[in-house]
């Protein structure tokens, strides 16, 4: 196994409470973007809904550097 691998899954595997926090955090921005495109009322609001897009991809973007820590630190268990 290389050593730049070992030390990658080491370092985002150490903190696992952390990285679920992480993921619950960037899931909940998610929903609260998604919640927002599909509730507004106001007609033809391109900047609401493109302010929306950009929060839900700041939640996907944070959950899934949470989840990246939960998958290194399962695998971190077999190394």
């Amino acid at each position: 196994m290389r050593p730049a691998f070992k030390r990658f899954v080491i370092k985002f595997g150490a903190d696992p409470q952390g990285s679920w926090r992480r993921f619950v955090i960037g899931l909940l921005i998610f929903i609260s973007g998604l919640s927002g495109l599909l509730l507004h009322t106001l007609p033809e609001s391109a900047w609401l809904d493109t302010l929306c897009i950009i929060i839900m991809l700041i939640g996907f973007v944070y959950a899934m550097y949470g989840y990246l820590g939960i998958f290194a630190s399962r695998f971190n268990r077999l190394l």
